[in-house]
């Protein structure tokens, strides 16, 4: 079976980006002063942007 519920796919977005995002902590706290020029966390950033692109919009 290739069908998946659209319930859980917002869920697992967020799971991927909470996950990235103390990702990105680690690399904060290993790298205060230069953490933006580190390639781990510029990559990360990327995938961020596009995790964020595929959450559903809400209607307000």
């Amino acid at each position: 079976g290739g069908t998946g519920s659209s319930g859980s796919t917002l869920e697992n977005i967020n799971t991927q980006i909470a996950d990235l995002r103390s990702q990105q902590d680690v690399i904060r706290k290993e790298n205060p002063i230069n953490f933006k020029s580190d390639t781990k966390f510029k990559d990360i950033e990327g995938r961020l942007k596009g995790l964020y692109q595929q959450k559903p919009k809400k209607s307000a």
